[in-house]
């Protein structure tokens, strides 16, 4: 196994055909702007027109705020505050800013308002003179999915003790939603102080943006890590409950059965004294089967008690995972974190019939992060099970490292990766899936933790015979100064 850490590597040159680039900006899917310095509309793709209702003509060369104006009972309180002081930014830094959930209602053609949400970033187009010449103003409508939540908030709003839980959920999120806005003042800040060193800035720059992306991912899991953890608890109390009540079920039964089977003994004696209630009897035992109900009544508890032993491991096993939002290290024992991620990820395995073989060696502890490594895994056993075609193998396993530490390998039984981009499967967005099917960022994210842990991810891979990718953790991350993602984390 190869020990030189692979990081990402720059793009190839690549001879590229003439483009024309007003029809790749009409066609593209995302919703876009092209502004002036005083925020005047030069132009709009198709896009943002559908999801705005406006039309070309009727917004090219007015300004952003004369065709969408600040009217507090139209945006519902919420203001243009946050877009303005944005462009202010861009204009006065000269870098990309983004504006989160953005609210402002739309007219409909009957006069009423439409609530819709909106993700916003803001990129300069500086000239030659190093200016800023344009403004690229890129929309997300995220209307659905605001939508979406509220509607499964209402459908669990039905159930009264659902409704508790549901209010707790949703404290969880605004808390985790203040956290995150938080975060982005506290990152806007460190965009001011980085700004004032320009010897640095081209640096900083380029940190900057691959934090960003890591935030977003890093938030996101520690929104899903307290979530899961926070089901997992509440579904142990009904588990619980229910575990209980069937033994207590179980054990009345068997009394019940005892009976039974004593009254049963007794039927010649009621048959001689009351023939009328002995053949009510034998007509209700036939009735219910009374034979094949004692004879597997037995059994039903026996499997029904084994699913609950299954839903609790399940449920141990999330909240073994869910350990995302831990930010101080830990000494662990990897390996019970490793086979957590393997059982929650087998579900998808089976789809494809692939199975996921754990060989796990006896490990040292080590000093880490253990949700990241849970996480790093759970990227690596996700692009095997994609990798691999129906019917075989994924193969993760665990041995000690040379120097004290661990070293994990995931194989998987694909068709290997293409030498020519096997250099480039770290780089930030970059994917062989299918448009749609991956961000890119599974494999750079895992790369990060990795290096963060003070250690080394590489791959190796023969076309047509799968790849191996091997993780080395050192007993102990190497004291450093901490990423601009975890000062503001």
């Amino acid at each position: 196994m190869d020990d030189a850490p692979v990081g990402p590597h720059r793009l190839q040159r690549m001879e590229l055909p003439p483009l024309d680039f007003r029809r790749l900006f009409d066609a593209a899917p995302s919703l876009y702007l092209l502004l002036t310095p005083d925020l005047v509309i030069v132009a709009a793709n198709d896009a943002f027109l559908r999801a705005t209702m406006t039309r070309r003509d009727d917004i090219v060369g007015r300004p952003l705020f004369e065709v969408f104006p600040d009217d507090p009972e139209r945006s519902a309180g919420t203001g243009l505050g946050s877009l303005r002081a944005s462009f202010d930014r861009v204009l006065r830094e000269r870098v990309p800013d983004e504006v989160p959930m953005q609210r402002y209602d739309l007219p409909l053609p009957d006069g009423r308002l439409e609530r819709r949400y909106w993700n916003i970033r803001n990129s300069p187009v500086l000239g030659t003179d190093g200016e800023v010449a344009l403004i690229l103003h890129i929309s997300e409508d995220t209307t659905e999915v605001v939508r979406r939540r509220e509607a499964e908030m209402e459908h669990d709003r039905r159930n009264e003790e659902l409704r508790a839980r549901a209010g707790k959920m949703a404290a969880e999120i605004y808390l985790r939603a203040q956290q995150v806005e938080d975060a982005n003042r506290r990152l806007r800040q460190l965009n001011d102080e980085l700004s004032a060193s320009a010897q640095s800035e081209r640096e900083a720059l380029h940190a900057l943006r691959r934090t960003q992306s890591i935030l977003v991912q890093t938030e996101k899991l520690a929104a899903l890590g307290q979530m899961v953890a926070g089901v997992a608890h509440e579904i142990n109390n009904p588990l619980a409950f229910v575990t209980n009540n069937l033994a207590v079920a179980q054990r009345d039964f068997e009394a019940v059965a005892s009976l039974l089977a004593l009254y049963r003994k007794a039927d010649v004696d009621i048959a001689d004294a009351q023939p009328e209630l002995a053949a009510q009897i034998a007509a209700g035992a036939e009735r219910i089967d009374l034979d094949y109900t004692l004879n597997n009544l037995g059994p039903l508890f026996a499997r029904s008690r084994d699913g609950l032993k299954r839903i609790r491991q399940i449920v141990e096993d999330l909240r073994t995972f869910a350990r995302l939002d831990e930010s101080d290290l830990h000494e662990v024992d990897i390996n019970p974190g490793i086979e957590s991620t393997a059982n929650i990820i087998r579900g998808r395995a089976r789809k494809k019939n692939v199975d996921i073989v754990l060989a796990l060696e006896p490990i040292p502890t080590i000093a880490c992060y253990p949700g990241k490594v849970n996480q790093v895994v759970m990227n690596l056993l996700s692009n095997a099970i994609d990798a691999s075609p129906a019917s075989s193998q994924v193969l993760c396993r665990t041995a000690p490292g040379d120097d004290g530490g661990v070293v994990i390998e995931v194989i998987d039984s694909g068709t290997g990766i293409d030498p020519a981009i096997v250099d480039r499967v770290f780089d930030p967005f970059f994917t062989t899936k299918p448009q749609g099917e991956g961000t890119g960022l599974g494999l750079s994210i895992s790369y990060g933790i990795v290096q963060d842990h003070g250690g080394s991810i590489t791959v190796a891979s023969t076309p047509g015979a799968g790849a191996c990718f091997t993780v080395r953790l050192p007993p102990r991350p190497p004291p450093r100064e901490p990423t601009s993602y975890e000062r503001i984390s």
